[in-house]
């Protein structure tokens, strides 16, 4: 799934480079870090015969040096997965929920926003 996210985050925010879990040493800015986890959604038990679905949890990192230009780049991502339905790739997704973001600067001073999403899928 990350490779999806990557791709689908890379066109709407205007081809910066997007990397799974972690950023390397030495990337220009801006850049974007994306990271996911998955479970099953429902108990065996519980589904009914219905197909299990899987939950994700997805981090997204932005990285930028300036900070009007990542409050864009938070706003963007936000409203492109917030609420978001639909095919990322193969999986059909029936939901996607904002959880958490946090906005700060790092070390270096470049900015990072963090965003965490729920996503459930069929």
């Amino acid at each position: 799934m990350e490779l999806e996210i990557i791709t689908l985050l890379s066109s709407e925010l205007g081809g910066i480079d997007g990397f799974i879990s972690q950023k390397p040493e030495g990337i220009s800015l801006p850049a974007f870090v994306v990271e996911c986890r998955q479970g099953r959604g429902e108990s065996l038990y519980g589904n009914q015969g219905k197909p299990l679905g899987y939950d994700y949890e997805l981090q997204v990192n932005i990285l930028d040096s300036r900070y009007v230009a990542i409050r864009n780049k938070r706003e963007l991502v936000i409203e492109l997965l917030d609420g978001f339905t639909g095919l990322i790739g193969d999986l059909d997704v029936i939901d996607c929920r904002l959880s958490d973001t946090t906005l700060g600067m790092n070390l270096d001073k470049s900015y990072e926003c963090v965003l965490f999403f729920t996503i459930k899928t069929k």
